[in-house]
């Protein structure tokens, strides 16, 4: 790539028939699911037979400005074929394996060279809808953890999963530039997943200001379901850089619905609560709230570390709007919050223990001055 990043402020008007055809490109389908707090990767690589040439992730493009934290472990998964009405589309499927506990499955799909914007958007459409890609990625899943379960920490899969589609264009024809595409009225059928005609001038406008391009030849349309990305290098860094967004995204749900979980229970725990004062309940309560809120916070700052675009302008520009189509920021405000509210609950135990234990001493102490007192008593009364 060349030139300088920007965004154009187009005037699109209404769309056009389109003339656009695929000359090379791909559809890349990601299923992302998370199995466990941590997994070595260390350990994992060399655990993971051979035949899936398991190798450490890193950026086409070479750049300090760009820090990965403990890149994933990237696995060859074979071929597949995936057939649409009568059309078989040849797959390459890859795998990511990511320290923080996700694991990742793409399904590279050729496009066959000729196909338009229509033809484009059945495809699509198809796969949607279609439940094999949810199979088969459980089953490759199920095959990467059945090798390496002893290197993921507190192994769980989680019944969520993302989902996400990549339109990769190396080349095309029918148009002059990739900003063009954009007047076509069938892309936005295919970046909205929608059969729509007209869009709203709203909607078109949404679309347009997050266009991006670091020359005039490449493009990078980010949706919350998809994205359409021209690149005649066929670098594929952008999806990559979008695919940390995605596993970022499902760690910050999942830590979302794990802390209130957790919150749940205490407060359930609280409530229900009988014990007098020589009840420790409060106690293990409380311990079981400060391990798991310096459990997390370790957890989920990792997780945010993970990926540090320094100085790198333009994938910084495509993370940071990856990050927003996705909400990032508000699962992560969400999860911060609930960790705050962990921490306050950890503390109020914590106090409440303490409480008791004051009340359980001064108890103490008065049996002990009874003690003293009653011989002095009774011998006062013998006297008397």
């Amino acid at each position: 790539m060349g030139g300088t990043p920007g965004r154009h402020n187009l005037s699109i008007g209404i769309p056009v028939s389109s003339s656009f055809a695929v000359n090379k490109g791909k559809i890349i389908i990601y299923r992302i699911f998370d199995v466990g707090n941590e997994i070595d990767l260390e350990k994992a690589s060399l655990t993971i037979e051979q035949s899936m040439a398991p190798l450490r992730f890193k950026l086409k493009k070479i750049s300090k400005a760009i820090v990965i934290n403990n890149a994933p472990l990237t696995l060859s998964l074979g071929g597949w074929q995936y057939e649409e009405k009568g059309q078989i589309f040849e797959a390459e499927v890859v795998g990511k394996i990511w320290y923080f506990g996700s694991i990742s499955i793409a399904f590279h799909l050729n496009i066959p060279v000729g196909t338009d914007l229509e033809k484009l958007s059945i495809v699509a459409s198809a796969i949607e809808s279609d439940p094999q890609f949810n199979d088969y990625a459980s089953q490759k899943l199920k095959e990467i953890i059945s090798q390496i379960s002893n290197c993921i920490d507190k192994m769980e899969i989680w019944n969520t999963f993302e989902d996400y589609m990549v339109y990769f264009i190396d080349s095309y024809s029918g148009i002059d530039t990739p900003v063009e595409i954009l007047k076509h009225g069938q892309f936005y059928s295919l970046i909205l997943a929608d059969n729509i005609d007209r869009p709203a001038d709203a909607i078109v406008k949404s679309i347009t200001e997050n266009i991006f391009q670091y020359s005039i030849n490449d493009l990078a349309i980010i949706e919350w379901n998809s994205a359409f990305i021209i690149e005649p290098s066929g670098s594929l860094d952008i999806c990559d850089v979008i695919e940390f967004s995605l596993c970022q995204l499902l760690e910050m749900r999942y830590y979302d619905d794990l802390l209130d979980n957790k919150l749940n229970y205490l407060y359930s725990s609280i409530i229900d609560d009988k014990g007098g004062v020589l009840s420790d309940r409060y106690s293990t309560i409380s311990k079981e709230a400060a391990q798991k809120y310096l459990e997390l916070s370790e957890i989920v700052e990792n997780i945010e570390n993970s990926l540090k675009i320094i100085g790198d302008y333009y994938y910084a520009r495509i993370y940071r709007a990856a990050s927003l189509r996705f909400r990032i920021k508000d699962w992560q405000a969400s999860v911060d919050n609930k960790l705050s509210n962990l921490a306050e609950v950890s503390k109020l135990l914590h106090a409440e223990v303490s409480e008791k234990r004051s009340a359980l001493l001064e108890i103490i102490i008065i049996l002990l001055i009874a003690v003293e007192l009653i011989p002095l008593i009774w011998k006062l009364l013998s006297h008397s």
